[in-house]
């Protein structure tokens, strides 16, 4: 099964435009979950941009700290639906975009405890390069194997993820 996102054209534009100030910008997005055969469609309807305060920031990673994490889970529980993480990496390492393996390993204890803080709602998480992104998404146990997220829809343009990330060796350092 894969996942795509769809959203007004103005959501689009405020999530990229704040991801696209410098690498490693955060924000997060509410969806509603429409289901439609093989595919999960979420409804973005709300979006969390998180400034640089509350996280620990360089141009490698990012680290929410314990007020941000508690305001974002607070802000999430209360609108309910599907958490959506975009992080961006712009610059050298944007484009194809796809989750490092340091992402990969930061989601492998996050996702969990997010979702358990949520009532076990779907989580998803993206990553957004200079032109393009990708992303991964769980539902259902607590411990499933993420999905693919196929694309990022508005009502005049369809965004194709690139669908690398799941294809990342086990041993890069990235």
């Amino acid at each position: 099964m894969t996942i795509t996102i769809e959203s007004s054209a103005d959501l689009y534009e405020r999530l990229t435009s704040h991801l696209r100030l410098r690498p490693e910008q955060i924000a997060f997005v509410v969806a509603d979950e429409i289901r439609s055969g093989s595919v999960r469609r979420l409804a973005a309807r709300d979006l969390l941009l998180l400034q640089p305060r509350g996280r620990a920031h360089d141009d490698w990673h990012i680290l929410l700290d314990d007020g941000a994490q508690k305001r974002v889970l607070d802000w999430a529980f209360n609108q309910e639906g599907w958490l959506i993480e975009a992080h961006s990496h712009i610059g050298w390492l944007g484009d194809p975009a796809r989750m490092s393996h340091t992402d990969l390993v930061g989601l492998e204890s996050w996702v969990p405890h997010v979702r358990w803080r949520l009532q076990r709602r779907g989580y998803a998480a993206l990553v957004f390069g200079n032109r393009t992104f990708d992303g991964i998404g769980w539902c259902g146990p607590l411990k499933s194997a993420p999905q693919l997220v196929a694309a990022w829809t508005t009502p005049h343009h369809t965004y194709s993820a690139t669908q690398d990330t799941l294809s990342l060796p086990e041993d890069t350092g990235a």
